[in-house]
C-alpha cells in the first residue's frame, strides 16, 4: 500500500493515479528517496532496482542490464567473483586520500627574504661595533639594538627551518596520495571488470525468469543473445525486470502501456503510481 499526502489531500491504496496535478515523475521519485516539502510518500523504501530504473515511459533508455543483476542478487544468486569483489571493496575502503595543500607552508617559507635582510642589517651593526670601540666610542646602544635583531633573526630561522621541514612532509604526503591514488585507480578498473563478469553470470541465470516475465508483461520485444539486454522493448524490458524484483515499493508509471492502473498493478505484482510524463 501506498499513502501520499499533497497539500491537504490525502492518497491511500495500491494504486494511485496524479495525473490530474501537477506532479512530475521526478517528483515522485524524490520524495520516495528523500524528505519533500512538496509529496509525502509513506511506503516500502525502493531499492536497488528502483534506483536503477527509476519511472518507467516510453521515449527512456535504462540499465537493464544492471537492474537485472540487481534482482539476481535479491532472490539469492551468487557468482565465483563475488569473494574477489568484497576483498577489493575491502582494499579501497580502507585508501583514505586527505586533501594535501601548501599555502601556510609557502607562506611561511616567503619569510626568507626577511632573514637575508635580518642578516644583512646585523652584519651592518657589527662593523658599526667595531667602529664606535675603535674610535673609543659607548657602543652600548648598537650592542642592544644588535642582541634584539639576532633574537628576531633566531626566532624568524627556526620558523624557516620547521616551515621547511613541513613542507618537506607535505611532499612525502603528497607523493603518497599519489600513490595511493594511483592504486584506487587500479582496484576501481579491477572492480568493474569484476562486476562486469558478475553481471554476465547473473543475468545469465535469471534470464528463464526473466523470459517468462517479460512474456507477462504487455508489447512487443526482442531478446539480444546477450543475456541481460534486449534488442528492442526496453520498455517492456524494464517493466517485466519490476515484476520480477517481486517488490512492495511503488513503481513509478509515466505510460499507456496498461489500460489502467488495476491491470498496471496486477501485470507488475506492485503498487503503481501514475503520472503525466
Amino acid at each position: 500500500m501506498v499513502s501520499i499526502i499533497i497539500e491537504d489531500t490525502t492518497f491511500y491504496g495500491p494504486t494511485i493515479d496524479l495525473t490530474a496535478y501537477n506532479i512530475t515523475p521526478n517528483d515522485v521519485l524524490t520524495a520516495l528517496h528523500t524528505n519533500s516539502p512538496e509529496i509525502s510518500i509513506s511506503t516500502t523504501p525502493p531499492g536497488p532496482v528502483h534506483n536503477r530504473l527509476g519511472c518507467v515511459h516510453e521515449e527512456k533508455s535504462y540499465q537493464i542490464r544492471s537492474a537485472l543483476a540487481a534482482v539476481a542478487r535479491q532472490r539469492g544468486y551468487t557468482t565465483a567473483y563475488d569473494s574477489q569483489l568484497e576483498r577489493v571493496q575491502e582494499r579501497l575502503s580502507s585508501i583514505d586520500l586527505p586533501e594535501v595543500t601548501f599555502d601556510h607552508e609557502h607562506q611561511r617559507l616567503a619569510q626568507k627574504d626577511n632573514i637575508e635582510q635580518l642578516q644583512e642589517e646585523i652584519s651592518a651593526l657589527r662593523g658599526r661595533i667595531q667602529e664606535l670601540r675603535q674610535q673609543n666610542k659607548d657602543p652600548e646602544g648598537k650592542i642592544q639594538q644588535l642582541q634584539q635583531q639576532a633574537g628576531e633573526l633566531s626566532a624568524k630561522q627556526t620558523e624557516y627551518t620547521a616551515a621547511k621541514q613541513a613542507l618537506e612532509q607535505k611532499q612525502k604526503q603528497l607523493r603518497d596520495m599519489r600513490d595511493k591514488r594511483e592504486k584506487r585507480l587500479k582496484l576501481q578498473d579491477k572492480q568493474q571488470n569484476l562486476r562486469r563478469k558478475s553481471r554476465r553470470i547473473l543475468t545469465r541465470k535469471i534470464r528463464p525468469q526473466f523470459i517468462r516475465s517479460l512474456d507477462s508483461i504487455p508489447g512487443e520485444y526482442e531478446l539480444s543473445d546477450t543475456p541481460g539486454t534486449v534488442e528492442t522493448g526496453e520498455t517492456t524490458a524494464a517493466l517485466a525486470i519490476y515484476r520480477l524484483s517481486r517488490s512492495s515499493a511503488p513503481v513509478v508509471l509515466a505510460s499507456s502501456r496498461f489500460p489502467n492502473l488495476t491491470a498496471a498493478t496486477a501485470a507488475l505484482d506492485a503498487p503503481v503510481i501514475r503520472c503525466s510524463p
